[in-house]
């Protein structure tokens, strides 16, 4: 590891930290859920209803976590931009050195175009525009979603998160004695997650409920539970460091 990209990865070290975080905090979060039967009025029938009591609290403090790793990767490739070009085209350095996301591959060709990386540095230029493809709608989307997600007006606010509850290990007992085990569907929902039985139903075991916790706006990888989609995106940039460090 060079030097010169040293504080690029200790970015990326902050991020995975916060990554560990949050880990954490989803595991706090599903061993805070109650469980409780409710019986309808005049029948036998009834439900067993899952729920997290503090679920918004929880869901706040997870959007902050989400919005630091966010910010740490993006600001890892910012640092990596900047040092590439300090090597490469030290008389292009700016105040508006940063990695050059855009909304198209000809907006971030232009912004490569203006600092002459097109004829200066060759080799750097296939590498963003071909390798990398940090622009919309590209293979990976990976360097758009982070620059999409980092951006000032979303940043200041909490990232929207939604919830899939799934009910495990539930066990009930039929009018004939017949014991079976089972689970729910997983539903993209907020809680409560709620089973009905109908009548002569007898519950055994509530069963346990564990959640997956996914960005609303995450560009192509919104059905992807957050701690996954992080981490790709943390590899990704850590990639993305290693191949500006490398190219010569």
């Amino acid at each position: 590891m060079s030097a010169l990209f040293r504080d690029a990865r200790l970015k990326i070290d902050r991020a995975n930290k916060h990554i560990a975080d949050l880990k954490t905090a989803i595991i706090a979060l599903e061993d805070t859920y109650r469980a409780t039967i409710e019986r309808h009025p005049d029948t036998t029938a009834q439900s067993l209803i899952h729920e997290f009591p503090e679920v918004e609290n929880a869901l706040g403090n997870l959007s902050l976590i989400i919005g630091d790793v966010i910010h740490n990767l993006r600001s890892a490739l910012d640092f990596a931009w900047y040092n590439t070009i300090s090597r490469d085209l030290p008389d292009k350095i700016s105040d508006y050195t940063k990695f050059p996301a855009f909304e198209t591959k000809q907006s971030v060709e232009s912004a490569l175009h203006g600092i002459e990386v097109d004829t200066r540095c060759k080799k750097l230029f296939d590498c963003i525009v071909s390798d990398i493809q940090p622009y919309k709608g590209s293979q990976n989307g990976i360097i758009w979603t982070l620059h999409d997600l980092d951006i000032s007006d979303k940043h200041l606010l909490l990232l929207e998160l939604t919830t899939r509850g799934h009910v495990r290990g539930v066990t009930i007992r039929d009018k004939d004695g017949q014991t079976y085990r089972g689970s729910s569907m997983a539903v993209q929902a907020p809680s409560p997650y709620i089973i009905d039985f109908e009548s002569g139903i007898q519950i055994e075991d509530k069963g346990k409920l564990s959640v997956e916790i996914t960005l609303a706006q995450a560009g192509i990888f919104k059905p992807i539970p957050v701690v996954d989609l992080l981490s790709d995106f943390s590899k990704f940039a850590l990639y993305t460091v290693r191949l500006l460090e490398n190219l010569r």
